[in-house]
């Protein structure tokens, strides 16, 4: 039969792989939300570029089209 002092240690130790295993597991989901983050605002970032670079090519493509027309005032 375990003595109270065994008994006492024995918890101890348990309560601190619990802790250090709870402190673990809170310490990887920080890490993997941080990626996922992360990812996400350069994914948005790089979204917002390719919008950005569509709409200059949406307005040089207009202002080649108006320019290349031919004059339509006949009066």
């Amino acid at each position: 039969m375990l003595h109270d002092g065994a008994t006492f240690a024995l918890v101890s130790e348990s309560e601190n792989s619990v802790r250090t295993s709870t402190e673990t597991l809170r310490s990887s989901v920080i890490t993997v939300l941080a990626v996922i983050l992360m990812s996400l605002r350069f994914s948005t970032v790089e979204n917002a570029d390719k919008t950005v670079l569509s709409v200059e090519l949406a307005r040089s493509t207009r202002k080649a089209c108006r320019s290349s027309r031919p004059a339509t005032n006949d009066g």
